[in-house]
C-alpha cells in the first residue's frame, strides 16, 4: 500500500472520530478567510473544576472560528453545555448553563512550530485574542511563540486536516468555573431556609469567640 493510501485511510479513521467528537473539527475548507464552524454532540471528555463540571456525555454545542496563519491558525472556541454545580455552603446541586471560551495557536507543518521555538518566546506581534495580529494572549497566556520555552507552551501540529481543541478546553475550563460556587452567585438567591448550612466559626452576631479573649492579652506580659 502506498503512503497516499495509508494517508487516506488514516484520515478516514479520524474523520470517522470527529464524527462522535464535537470537539474534533475538519478545516480543510479554510482558505485566506476566517472560517466559522459549529458542531454539536456529548462532550467526550469531562469539563471544569472540582465544584462545577460539565460532564462527560454531557451535550455540548462548539463553535470555532479559526483564522489563517500562514502555516498555522488561529481557534477562538466557545462550548456550551449544562453544567452540574455544587455549592460549597449546602452542598445543593444546581444545573445551570455554562460555556468556556478559549483561544488557541496550532499549526499545519513542524516548519510553523520551527519559527515559533525560534522567536524565543517573545509573543511580540503574535496572534492573540480577538483576531489574528493583535498582540493579545490566547490560551495558555500567549500568541504563537508563547511567553516562554516551556513544553506546556508546544503549539499542536494539525494532522489531516483536523484540529483537536480537547485539551483547550480543558485547560480554560478549570481556570473560568468557579472553585467555590454558592446558590447566591450560580443563581442569585441565598440558600434555602431547609437548607443544612453550618452556622459561621468565630464571630457570630455580637458573640465573641472565647479564643480570642485568650489571646487578647498575648504579648503584653
Amino acid at each position: 500500500m502506498g503512503p497516499g493510501c495509508q494517508g487516506a485511510n488514516g484520515r478516514a479513521k479520524l474523520v470517522s472520530v470527529m464524527d462522535a467528537n464535537p470537539f474534533i473539527f475538519d478545516i480543510a475548507r479554510l482558505g485566506k478567510d476566517p472560517l466559522t464552524l459549529t458542531q454539536t454532540g456529548a462532550a467526550p471528555v469531562r469539563l471544569g473544576a472540582e465544584m462545577m463540571v460539565i460532564a462527560e456525555g454531557t451535550p455540548v454545542e462548539v463553535t470555532a472560528t479559526i483564522y489563517p496563519l500562514g502555516e498555522g491558525v488561529q481557534a477562538d472556541i466557545t462550548a456550551t453545555g449544562t453544567a452540574v454545580a455544587t455549592c460549597v455552603r449546602c452542598l445543593r446541586e444546581h444545573q445551570i448553563a455554562a460555556d468556556v471560551q478559549a483561544t488557541g495557536i496550532f499549526a499545519l507543518s513542524p516548519r510553523f512550530i520551527s519559527q515559533s521555538d525560534s522567536f524565543g518566546g517573545s509573543g511580540t506581534g503574535g496572534p492573540g485574542t480577538g483576531g489574528p495580529g493583535t498582540g493579545g494572549s490566547g490560551a495558555g497566556g500567549s500568541g504563537a511563540g508563547g511567553s516562554s520555552g516551556d513544553e506546556d507552551d508546544d503549539v499542536p501540529l494539525i494532522e489531516n486536516d483536523l484540529m483537536d481543541v480537547t485539551q483547550l478546553l480543558i485547560d480554560e475550563a478549570g481556570t473560568q468555573f468557579p472553585f467555590n460556587p454558592t446558590c447566591l452567585t450560580l443563581t442569585g438567591t441565598d440558600c434555602s431556609d431547609d437548607a443544612d448550612v453550618p452556622a459561621p466559626d468565630g464571630i457570630s452576631g455580637e458573640q465573641t469567640d472565647p479564643r480570642w479573649d485568650a489571646l487578647k492579652n498575648w504579648g503584653n506580659d
